[in-house]
């Protein structure tokens, strides 16, 4: 169920309309990418602080409401702002680590504490191994902690192991 199908054929056929590849959502729609926020974390994290955006392959822009001030009509615009993480077919979110950091701070849900020794090689782009799994659910996008609570970003947690996310070039290079 993806946000009420928030995607729907609707939302598509305006996206495709357009020339642009961001979409502002409303209010409602906001509300919905809340809900599964909220869901998936269960974090106090407010999107509604924010200026939400719909991009291409179900990406979620945030930006300063200020923004929207400006006319882009006559602007192709690919990105505003910072990307917060992609919703996923099977309703689950995956945060970017941007995203991770912003909902992380107060998420009591799907988050994984790892060892500070183990985050050198999280961002190498190795597995690890979790030290504690606070609320998390098989076969979803967890955030990762370490032990002195530093955001890490986000992996994947399946068959009680985490596996690295972190896109290659975001990756820390070998000393």
């Amino acid at each position: 169920m993806r946000a009420e199908k928030i995607s729907d054929e609707k939302i598509r056929n305006e996206k495709r309309k357009s020339e642009r590849s961001l979409e502002i959502l409303d209010k409602d729609e906001v509300k919905k990418f809340q809900e599964i926020v909220d869901k998936n974390y269960k974090s106090s994290f407010e999107l509604k602080d924010f200026g939400v955006m719909l991009g291409s392959e179900e990406r979620i822009w945030l930006a300063a409401r200020d923004v929207f001030s400006f006319d882009f009509s006559k602007l192709p615009v690919n990105s505003i702002g910072m990307n917060f993480g992609k919703l996923k077919r099977n309703g689950k979110f995956r945060l970017t680590i941007e995203g991770s950091q912003l909902v992380g701070r107060t998420a009591e849900r799907n988050v994984a504490i790892v060892s500070d020794n183990d985050a050198e090689s999280f961002l190498r782009g190795e597995d690890v191994n979790i030290l504690q799994a606070i609320d998390c659910e098989e076969h979803t996008f967890v955030i990762l902690k370490t032990e002195s609570g530093i955001i890490l970003g986000s992996a994947l947690f399946a068959e009680g192991k985490m596996k690295n996310l972190l896109p290659k070039s975001r990756r820390i290079q070998y000393a």
